[in-house]
């Protein structure tokens, strides 16, 4: 593609790019061990899934919070799908991919419904403020 705005990607940007790509590699990757029921359990967690519509998308970030949700926290024989394709590939993955999985493993997946947002205070959940 040509650059027209003699616009030079840093170093970061370059590196963050490469990072992503192989997250993204092997997001969809680590996707295919994931169950049936895992992802309709995540859907249930997330409210995507509507009665006799199966799984309902209001935008296209919903597909991305429930891959998240399946990856990172639904356990499948008592361990996270993340963990089961680390483990299950340690030999043919790339260093830089085994780092990635190490850190995404070690990673708290976390989720939050917003209850209500005050404005000076930020947001409620649960009790708590989040600002």
């Amino acid at each position: 593609m040509k650059n027209f705005f003699n616009f030079r990607e840093s170093s970061q940007l370059q590196r963050y790019k490469n990072w992503r790509g192989i997250g993204m590699r092997l997001n969809h990757q680590i996707m295919k061990l994931a169950s049936q029921d895992a992802i309709l359990r995540a859907a249930d967690d997330l409210r995507l899934r509507r009665k006799n519509h199966g799984i309902c998308f209001d935008s296209e970030s919903d597909t991305h919070f429930l891959m998240d949700r399946v990856i990172h926290d639904i356990p499948l024989n008592g361990r996270r799908v993340i963990e089961l394709y680390r483990d299950q590939n340690k030999g043919i993955l790339t260093a830089d991919e085994r780092k990635l999985l190490d850190a995404l493993a070690d990673s708290t997946y976390s989720l939050f419904i917003v209850q209500r947002r005050e404005a000076g205070h930020g947001v409620a959940f649960d009790g708590c403020f989040l600002e």
